[in-house]
């Protein structure tokens, strides 16, 4: 996903995100914890993704803004090992309460929001500002954990197979 704008990345974000949380309203607490939303993961575990990818972005940009070393997706992992590495994670996080789950989804998004609007356009924009960005300019990495994450979840969830998967339909 290419956006030019600072005000096209922030609608975006919005927009998927809004879509998002509608798609997820009205889910009870035992739907959205339901394993098979997406092979083992519940909706709930989508969810967790979206905060551990949220705060990881914050955290390479606030060490990027440190000029501290970034290793990216994380020390020990490489990109081909995504499905690895968010498999730990959701691991990790499985037997959180959801509550805490959804305040931390909830707060990660006001925290992301929050970062967006203190960047310079200026600086979204241009290439190699971090080194760890590589040849995509900093708006790319910020809607890979925003806007296109949300439309990558939106895709996954699906209410209707998960109240047929517990025998509600």
């Amino acid at each position: 996903m290419y956006l030019n704008s600072k005000a096209e990345l922030l609608e975006s974000t919005f927009t998927e995100r809004s879509k998002l949380e509608r798609k997820i309203d009205g889910l009870t607490p035992t739907e959205l914890e339901y394993p098979g939303t997406m092979g083992e993961w519940s909706v709930k575990d989508i969810m967790q993704h979206l905060v551990d990818w949220e705060q990881r972005w914050i955290s390479w940009y606030e060490a990027g803004k440190r000029g501290e070393a970034v290793v990216t997706p994380e020390p020990g992992y490489n990109w081909r090992q995504m499905g690895q590495l968010n498999e730990k994670y959701r691991l990790m996080h499985k037997d959180r309460p959801l509550y805490e789950v959804m305040s931390d989804f909830q707060a990660s998004y006001q925290q992301i929001l929050g970062a967006i609007e203190k960047i310079p356009e200026s600086e979204m924009l241009a290439l190699k500002v971090y080194p760890w960005t590589g040849k995509l300019p900093l708006i790319a990495w910020i809607a890979g954990n925003t806007c296109a994450h949300y439309r990558w979840a939106i895709q996954m969830i699906h209410p209707r197979s998960i109240r047929r998967k517990m025998g509600k339909l």
